[in-house]
């Protein structure tokens, strides 16, 4: 099994794009249209419990044809063939017209081809020929196969799988947009809000529209979070309609989103400054604050690593350097503010306050710069 047919008598898909199946970190697919018009399929992919091909006429699967390479309960390699009924386990049905099967499992590859004659059946055609293709991989318990570990990689656009010729694969618009607008709403908007309010406080000081400047900021900044957290998490509903699976970063998505909607409703009942449970609001704000930064960051990663399909995991890596990155920020704001109090501390009681200003304008800098600096 190669690649070196591809566009030229096989059509292809593969992850990473036009990868070679003797490659151990390739996830492949073939498909060969034969004289009789049977099909030949191939596939490959690095998995201890099965990977498999799907088509259909829309980038959902359901009531759609499936083709399975799985380790059985006598670890051997076994071809089943299948239909998706929604989001339920698929029905195994009879091989029917499927003849020379070959399969083989070395160093966690499975690899499979058989020819098959039967009929491929989706839930809605448009065109005998063109199909989205789906290529999935996830484990096995008790020679039947559980929910696939990372988000299926789909072709871009409907293919003709009889036809020679390459695919590469495209994660859904809806996918991209929901995880767009967290990735920016969480990483820059929402975190840059939270700064504001714990480093720039009784720095800008000047009143806008009857409220300190830091505040107005802050207010808008959340805001802002709010609204893209709502839309974000509307959209990725949206493309799953409805509930998609108990997988940590939808159970940890919707604890994000339960939060970020409590947090404005909890602050417009805050009491004033002056008030003796004031306290008690301050303390539960920046608490959850505090424990969205961290949800949000690793709901992040989590979505990433469903839909990273590189076989170094490059997105996870660019990400925990953004987490990394943001707890250097921190502690360089931490540190100037620690060392603005000390100046102030340090201040004789004979010297005029006014002095004490230096140290604040340096602190303002300080933090001005490092704001440019991280984003």
């Amino acid at each position: 099994m190669n690649s070196s047919n591809c566009g030229k008598s096989k059509f292809c898909f593969s992850i990473p794009n036009k990868c070679d199946p003797t490659d151990i970190d390739c996830l492949f697919m073939s498909s060969e249209l034969l004289n009789d018009g049977s099909f030949r399929f191939e596939m490959s992919g690095l998995s201890d419990g099965y990977i498999a091909i799907g088509f259909s006429s829309d980038t959902l699967m359901g009531n759609d044809d499936v083709y399975i390479c799985l380790i059985n309960t006598t670890e051997q390699v076994e071809v089943q063939y299948a239909s998706t009924t929604g989001r339920s386990p698929p029905t195994i049905k009879d091989l029917g017209k499927v003849k020379n099967i070959e399969t083989s499992f070395n160093n966690g590859v499975i690899k499979c081809s058989f020819v098959t004659s039967n009929p491929i059946s989706v839930e809605q055609s448009d065109s005998d020929s063109l199909y989205y293709v789906f290529l999935a991989l996830g484990p096995v318990q008790d020679g039947h196969i559980r929910k696939h570990t990372k988000i299926p990689s789909i072709t871009s656009q409907k293919v003709n799988i009889s036809e020679p010729g390459n695919s590469f694969s495209s994660i859904p618009i809806l996918i991209k947009v929901h995880g767009s607008i967290m990735l920016v709403t969480w990483m820059t908007v929402g975190t840059t809000g939270m700064i504001f309010a714990r480093f720039w406080k009784g720095v800008m000081i000047k009143q806008i529209l009857g409220k300190e400047l830091w505040f107005q900021v802050h207010i808008s900044l959340m805001t802002l979070t709010v609204a893209s957290t709502v839309i974000a998490f509307i959209l990725a509903f949206i493309h799953v309609q409805g509930w998609s699976s108990n997988l940590p970063h939808a159970i940890m998505g919707c604890v994000v989103m339960f939060l970020t909607f409590l947090q404005p409703i909890i602050a417009l009942f805050r009491p004033s400054p002056q008030h003796k449970r004031r306290i008690i609001f301050n303390v539960f704000h920046a608490l959850t604050g505090f424990v969205l930064r961290i949800l949000s960051d690793v709901t992040i990663l989590f979505g990433l690593k469903f839909i990273d399909a590189s076989p170094n995991g490059w997105m996870e890596k660019v990400m925990g350097g953004l987490v990394g990155w943001g707890i250097l920020r921190d502690v360089l704001f931490y540190a100037n503010v620690y060392f603005w109090k000390k100046g102030k501390d340090q201040l004789h009681p004979l010297e005029s306050p006014q002095n004490s200003l230096g140290w604040q304008n340096y602190s303002s800098l300080f933090s001005l710069i490092l704001m440019v600096l991280f984003f």
